[in-house]
C-alpha cells in the first residue's frame, strides 16, 4: 500500500491498479474507451483513478519502472548515521534545534558506549529508535503541523479536482466530550475551518512542554512527558554504563518503547503493558548484578 501512495497520493488506487494489471494480461475484457468514459462521468479522482489503472498496466510490461517510481527498489539499507540524522532532522522540525540536540547528545553517549564493548551496534540502533519515538509523540502541534505540511497539500492535489470541501474527525482532549459508558474522549467532525486553526496551531509548537501550554496539563500529555523522562533516566542510569555481559538484555530493554502504539484509551493501555515489561527487564539486570556482586565478594572472601 505504500508503493501505491507515493504513486498516487493515496492508497485507495489500489483496486483500480490491479484492475490495469489484470486488463493488461488479458484476463480481463474491457472496452477501455467506455472504462474511460465511465471515470470521467464519475467525476471523483479521475486523475488518479486513470493514473492507477494506467500504472497497473505498466506493473504488468515494465515492473522495474513502477517499483523505481514507488520507490520500492532494492536500495542499500540504512546506515546507524543515516538512522539517527533522519530522526535528528525530524525532531528539528517537530520542535527545534535544541530538542534534536538533546536526542542526538544521549545517542551519542550510548554509541561511545556500546562502542568500548562490543563491535556492533544493536543497542545504540535500538535505543535511537525507542528514544525517538517517545520524543516525536502525536500531539495536537503535530498533528497540526502535518495537516498544514507541503505533503499533505501535494497529496490532495493529486487525489482531488476542482473543488471539494474537507471534513475532520478529531477528539480534542480539552473540548472533546466523554462517552458516557467507557469514559473515552468522542471524536466529533469540524470543517474545512479547521485548516486555519492548524496554521496557528502549528505555529504555536514553541509552547509544547512548557508552562503555557494549556494541551499539555491533560492526562495523555503528562504520561508522555513522563515516558521521555522515564526512558531517558534509564538511558544515562543503564545503558551509557553498560557491560558486555548485559549487553542483549539491554537490547532487549532498548526496543521495549516501541510496543507503545495508539492514542487516548489505546495509548494508555500499551504503556501500562509497557512498564510491566520495563518493570520485568529491570529486574532481569538487577537480579544479574546481584549475583556479579556476589559472585566478587566470594572471590574476596
Amino acid at each position: 500500500m505504500r508503493g501505491n501512495e507515493r504513486l498516487l497520493g493515496d492508497a485507495i488506487g489500489s483496486n483500480l491498479m490491479v484492475l490495469g494489471a489484470a486488463y493488461q494480461k488479458g484476463w480481463l475484457r474491457l472496452d477501455f474507451k467506455a472504462f474511460e468514459a465511465a471515470v470521467k462521468l464519475n467525476g471523483v479522482g479521475v486523475k488518479m483513478n486513470l493514473a492507477a489503472f494506467d500504472w497497473g498496466r505498466r506493473l504488468v510490461v515494465e515492473p522495474e519502472t513502477v517499483y523505481r517510481a514507488a520507490n520500492l527498489a532494492e536500495r542499500e539499507p540504512e546506515t546507524l548515521d543515516q538512522l539517527i540524522t533522519r530522526r535528528a532532522a525530524f525532531l528539528t522540525d517537530y520542535q527545534d534545534q535544541r530538542y534534536a540536540q538533546r536526542y542526538l547528545d544521549r545517542i551519542a553517549k550510548v554509541r561511545a558506549a556500546e562502542g568500548r564493548i562490543s563491535g556492533e551496534t544493536a543497542l545504540t540502533e535500538a535505543v535511537a529508535k525507542s528514544l525517538f519515538k517517545l520524543m516525536a509523540y502525536k500531539d495536537e502541534y503535530e498533528v497540526a503541523r502535518l495537516y498544514t505540511g507541503a505533503a499533505f497539500k501535494d497529496a490532495l492535489a493529486k487525489q482531488f479536482e476542482g473543488n471539494f470541501t474537507m471534513k475532520f474527525h478529531l477528539a480534542p482532549p480539552i473540548i472533546a466530550k466523554r462517552d458516557r459508558q467507557t469514559g473515552h474522549l468522542q471524536k466529533q467532525q469540524y470543517g474545512g475551518w479547521m485548516l486555519s486553526a492548524f496554521n496557528l496551531l502549528a505555529k504555536a509548537k514553541w509552547v509544547r512542554g512548557t508552562k503555557f501550554d494549556p494541551m499539555g496539563y491533560t492526562h495523555e500529555r503528562k504520561m508522555e512527558r513522563a515516558l521521555i523522562a522515564e526512558f531517558e533516566g534509564i538511558v544515562d542510569r543503564r545503558f551509557v554504563c553498560a557491560e558486555a555481559a548485559d549487553l542483549s538484555q539491554l537490547i532487549v530493554l532498548a526496543r521495549l518503547p516501541m510496543n507503545i502504539k495508539g492514542y487516548g484509551h489505546v495509548k494508555e493501555k500499551a504503556v501500562e503493558t509497557y512498564r510491566r515489561a520495563l518493570a520485568d527487564a529491570l529486574a532481569v539486570l538487577d537480579g544479574a548484578e546481584k549475583k556479579k556482586h556476589v559472585a566478587m565478594a566470594d572471590r574476596v572472601a
